[in-house]
């Protein structure tokens, strides 16, 4: 399920994980410059920034509490 304000979605997905955690999506509006200036911060990527099937370019990190939080925009 997705439910849209404004220019933000919130993506509500079943995890695949045991057990299955939080998984966050959030579209900026260029994916790369924002995954080089969180990298310039300090935060490691759980996964680099890619083209992906469902048409996206995005890539993820996990936050302190191990929520996957997923970046990503239009392709």
């Amino acid at each position: 399920a997705v439910v849209w304000r404004d220019n933000s979605a919130i993506h509500w997905v079943k995890g695949t994980e045991n057990p299955v955690g939080v998984h966050l999506f959030q579209w900026v509006a260029d994916v790369d410059a924002y995954c080089r200036e969180i990298q310039e911060r300090g935060v490691e990527l759980l996964v680099a920034p890619g083209d992906r099937d469902y048409p996206m370019r995005d890539f993820s990190i996990r936050d302190p509490n191990g929520v996957e939080i997923v970046f990503g925009q239009d392709i």
